[in-house]
């Protein structure tokens, strides 16, 4: 049965008066309503959206406050999300049931085991370029609104930071990140993932409840002999749950620097996003609670792993058995990972001749990156593609001037939380060293 949409051509702020629903309500009913939707549907959604949008203009453009402004910024950004699935839908960049690069490789595309599509990035991608991202032409505005959060001036910001700040409150103080906002801070975290540089993946959930598709069994090849029938070795998928679980980091600022600081909207914005890959790489390397809570590459039992049996440079057999098993398991690493004291005391040690001793040949160009974040004595060696986090839309800023001793210390502290987990898609393409001290 069709979904009626013919209260579409009333004026949303009349239909909310008449139904006690806000405008923004009323666009996520009309998000829910639209799921599923064949591409022509959807235009035809959007052509009645985009006439709310007009018909609310019309009527309050002569006392246009910042909540009306809210309001018509929210009706145009679903008009441009509703004609931009109907384009993809059409052009065919959203295959059901198989994943694959986008148009010039400029994001991931896939369907997960529930049939939705979902968008994500990789190494030298950005967020702010998939699909249906509402993009923002302020580079620095996730550090503007924060400074006016603080601050409580909004007389010089930004037309779609006021609009952010004046529709965005929670009931509990804090403030939802708009989306465009929000990419633009995962775009500035990419790069500074030790993890994304490996090859993690970052994709966008829609729910709180996803279900991506695993691979339990690989086809082997064989002969098939004259009235014999085939073994039954075919590929075989499963399904992985994930649930979403809350972390974020806290950054402290003086409030001299709020206030008078020069370029202290692109600090602030810099140091959120290095503090959320410092959590992302910390729990994606550990996990957190119990199985299940928050998965880290260390967390996954049935990942194989071996002890080092010697210091270096009897230490490069063992990584490279490591990266042998990989292979035989048909995945191709994409390096390895580990503490940076084991980094530094590998890549100085010297044979009898005084020279530096380097990898093997079959692991030589195979990228070897530290972090503070590893236990030391491990190293993870994977092809690291196959695992990925998946972030809720959406992040919340809370700020205070008040916790801790920022009232004394006259400091502003920010607390910035995401929803989100990780997955992996297969642990036999990675493989774990114990016992590596590299000494």
């Amino acid at each position: 049965m069709k979904n009626d949409f013919s209260y579409l051509a009333q004026d949303p702020t009349a239909r909310a008066s008449k139904r006690n629903t806000s405008v923004s309500d009323t666009v996520a009913e009309i998000r829910s309503r639209t799921a599923g939707m064949e591409p022509k549907e959807l235009q035809e959604t959007a052509a009645k959206v985009h006439e709310m949008a007009k018909q609310h203009h019309a009527k309050h453009g002569h006392n246009w406050t910042d909540q009306a402004e809210a309001d018509h910024d929210q009706l145009m950004g679903l008009f441009n999300d509703l004609k931009a699935k109907a384009d993809r839908l059409s052009n065919g960049l959203l295959d059901a049931g198989r994943q694959r690069f986008g148009t010039g490789d400029r994001y991931l595309c896939a369907t997960n085991a529930a049939g939705e599509q979902m968008f994500g990035i990789q190494r030298g991608m950005k967020m702010t370029d998939t699909p249906g991202c509402q993009r923002t032409e302020n580079p620095n505005a996730f550090g503007e609104m924060l400074v006016a959060i603080a601050t409580g001036d909004v007389s010089h910001v930004s037309r779609e930071v006021g609009a952010a700040l004046s529709g965005a409150s929670g009931s509990g103080g804090g403030y939802t990140v708009p989306q465009g906002f929000n990419a633009q801070v995962i775009d500035l975290t990419m790069p500074k993932l030790r993890l994304g540089q490996l090859g993690m993946s970052v994709w966008n959930l829609e729910s709180d409840h996803n279900l991506m598709p695993k691979l339990l069994s690989r086809p082997e090849p064989e002969v098939k002999f004259e009235n014999k029938k085939f073994a039954e070795k075919d590929l075989t998928f499963g399904q992985v749950h994930i649930y979403p679980r809350t972390f974020g980091c806290i950054v402290t600022a003086p409030l001299e620097l709020i206030h008078d600081g020069a370029g202290v909207d692109q600090i602030i914005q810099k140091e959120l996003a290095r503090g959320m890959a410092k959590a992302i790489d910390y729990y994606g390397i550990n996990g957190a609670g119990a199985r299940s809570q928050l998965d880290g590459l260390l967390s996954f039992k049935d990942i194989e792993s071996t002890d080092v049996s010697s210091s270096w440079p009897g230490g490069w057999s063992d990584t490279a058995a490591a990266v042998l098993e990989v292979r035989l398991n048909d995945h191709e690493p994409t390096g390895m990972l580990m503490h940076t004291n084991q980094h530094h005391s590998i890549g100085i040690r010297q044979d009898d001749h005084n020279q530096w001793l380097t990898a093997p040949p079959v692991m030589k160009d195979l990228p070897m990156l530290e972090t503070t974040h590893m236990p030391e004595g491990k190293i993870i060696c994977g092809d690291f593609t196959k695992f990925a986090l998946g972030l809720r839309q959406g992040a919340t800023v809370e700020f205070s001037r008040e916790a801790g001793e920022s009232f004394e210390r006259g400091q502003v502290m920010y607390r910035i939380m995401w929803r989100g987990n990780y997955v992996m898609y297969d642990e036999t393409a990675f493989h774990i060293l114990n016992d590596a001290t590299g000494s």
